[in-house]
């Protein structure tokens, strides 16, 4: 949001509240290739896994 001061005579402020939009991409589908880059897929998989443990666990446990 974003606050403009109009200034009129005599000494009266008005304060005018603009609304400015950000347009996005939205939610974007990612090809599934190999990652070239050794270190990011390493990072990636790091962060990814709590989750695939979780999940491989939840499969064992049917």
């Amino acid at each position: 949001m974003s606050i403009f001061i109009e200034t009129k005579n005599e000494g009266q402020v008005n304060l005018i509240l603009g609304m400015t939009t950000r347009t996005s991409k939205g939610r974007q589908r990612v090809d599934m290739v190999k990652m070239k880059n050794a270190r990011n897929l390493q990072v990636t998989f790091s962060k990814h896994r709590a989750g695939l443990l979780k999940k491989a666990s939840e499969l064992c446990t049917l």
